[in-house]
């Protein structure tokens, strides 16, 4: 993840660099972990979860590859750019608060880290995540970018999946982003969504 503003406005770092922080996890630092993972991999087994628990054809027979996926890791290049739209969303919704990171040391836990950052977004993963997977267009697409990574299949979900976290959280949190106008000219957001986010 890349800290850094992704819509006008973006100013409160010291989020971004949590959002960042849970990004990579290190286990040497405690309460910085979610269910003792990091969010890309808690998002994959949420995935993994929701699927183990949905009659769609597709999920029941590539459920194993997706339990070894998530066994034997996978890149974190795959989820940067829907991480990414995530995390913005999240921003976008808070008040825009000017704060500077803050750093943490390689080992335990700097006395001025925002905590509350850091569990706010915690508690929003927790909930907007398996909302997110409920739907079926989601889940489908999130996994087949997983299971076929390097293959055109592969590409063709991960543009999917892109797509609906378009029409979910909309264009302007992420329109100062390197991808959005590639996403945006792929699909047009829901006018639901689009009034959320501006």
């Amino acid at each position: 993840m890349i800290v850094g503003s992704c819509f006008e406005g973006d100013v409160d770092m010291a989020l971004a660099g949590v959002q960042h922080d849970l990004y990579f996890t290190e286990c040497t630092r405690p309460r910085l972990h979610i269910d003792r993972t990091s969010t890309l991999g808690w998002i994959w087994a949420t995935a993994v979860s929701c699927s183990a628990n949905r009659r769609h054809p597709w999920l029941e027979r590539n459920l194993e590859r997706m339990r070894r996926i998530g066994r034997e890791g996978f890149s974190h290049k795959l989820l940067r750019v829907p991480h990414e739209h995530i995390a913005a969303y999240f921003r976008w919704r808070m008040p825009r608060i000017e704060r500077r990171p803050v750093i943490l040391p390689v080992e335990g836990m700097d006395p001025l880290y925002p905590v509350d950052l850091l569990d706010a977004w915690k508690a929003f993963l927790r909930k907007e995540i398996p909302d997110l997977l409920s739907a079926d267009d989601a889940l489908v697409s999130l996994a087949r970018s997983m299971v076929y990574q390097k293959f055109e299949e592969g590409d063709k979900a991960y543009y999917q999946f892109q797509d609906v976290l378009m029409r979910r959280y909309g264009f302007a949190c992420v329109k100062q982003t390197y991808w959005a106008a590639e996403v945006a000219a792929r699909v047009r957001p829901s006018s639901g969504v689009a009034t959320a986010c501006g």
